[in-house]
């Protein structure tokens, strides 16, 4: 078996690494609500991620600057 969703938050991580990376089947990942600043997408997460979620740390709201809008 390989693991697909993996679940982390409220675990007050502040860094990655390079661990989950070699999680390759690896499709949802949700970090929410922990102390995450930055983070290395290539160095950190596998290419198999299709959902991210990053709702309640800082590095959330940096992101939110870039989102553009779908509805007006």
């Amino acid at each position: 078996p390989s693991l697909k969703f993996l679940a982390l938050q409220n675990n007050l991580i502040e860094t990655l690494g390079t661990s989950l990376a070699y999680l390759h089947d690896l499709e949802f990942l949700d970090l929410g609500h922990n102390r995450i600043e930055t983070l290395n997408i290539e160095d950190s997460l596998p290419p198999s991620i299709m959902f991210l979620k990053l709702r309640g740390n800082p590095i959330a709201a940096q992101l939110m600057k870039y989102r553009q809008p779908f509805v007006e």
